[in-house]
């Protein structure tokens, strides 16, 4: 009746699905809470879609590593390896686009969480994306960057 179940092609991609469901579910979870600020996600998301990267790598290689539940007897066709490779691409894809605003702000996003991490040089090209006047923001982040007693907060 159910002839899938037999099939091990099958069971190897919802194996993967399980696998892939569980780190979406995790990344969720970071991603939720009311004190959850911007550059914390970003700290999230993108080592996410990084390692998703990795993986799609691994996976055309039949290099299962980071994948618990597939790691697990489980033997890779090269249609599957296609199939999953399509699906990692495709989702890919989308955190990218998902995140794209987010990525066009991250650096601007180190402003706010440790501006200790950033050079002066890097200044106008945050003021360029945050539409803010250069030398008020440049005359700002030295005066931040100058105060002991702000370092010793964020540090």
């Amino acid at each position: 009746m159910y002839t899938e179940l037999q099939n091990d092609e099958w069971w190897c991609i919802l194996a993967f699905l399980c696998d892939i469901t569980g780190n979406l579910n995790n990344l969720n979870w970071s991603l939720q809470g009311e004190i959850n600020m911007a550059s914390n996600m970003a700290n999230k998301v993108f080592p996410f879609e990084k390692k998703l990267s990795i993986s799609h790598k691994e996976i055309q290689n039949k290099q299962l590593q980071n994948f618990q539940i597939m790691i697990n007897g489980t033997n890779i066709s090269e249609e599957n390896c296609s199939i999953i490779s399509n699906y990692i691409t495709a989702l890919l894809n989308e955190i990218r686009k998902r995140f794209q605003d987010l990525r066009k702000i991250r650096k601007s996003l180190l402003l706010i969480e440790n501006p200790w991490h950033l050079e002066t040089t890097t200044i106008s090209g945050l003021a360029s994306v945050l539409n803010w006047n250069y030398s008020e923001l440049f005359d700002e982040f030295i005066g931040f960057k100058n105060d002991t007693n702000l370092e010793v907060l964020f540090k």
